[in-house]
């Protein structure tokens, strides 16, 4: 995955303070505008848990990657196992 999305993932996963800025304009004598108002706001964006799920996954996914054919066949039987068990 690129390094940019795994980098955006992780601060939306952390939660971060956002700048907003407003510019307010008004026309001069001459039809031109010209910079009359700037609010320069701070917000602050909580974590946000559909990132925090998406980067456990991505993590297991990684995970079963390095697993050889054999050690995937297992970790199979043993989820297959786990789930007629109920737990």
């Amino acid at each position: 995955m690129n390094e940019d999305l795994i980098d955006a993932l992780l601060k939306k996963a952390k939660g971060y303070e956002a700048k907003e800025v407003v510019d307010e304009f008004v026309v001069d004598e001459s039809n031109l505008p010209v910079l009359s108002k700037r609010k320069v706001t701070y917000k602050d964006v909580p974590p946000d848990l559909g990132a925090v799920k998406a980067i456990a996954e991505l993590a297991a996914e990684k995970e079963y990657r390095s697993l050889s054919t054999e050690e995937l066949l297992r970790e199979k039987r043993r989820l297959l196992k786990e789930l007629e068990s109920g737990n």
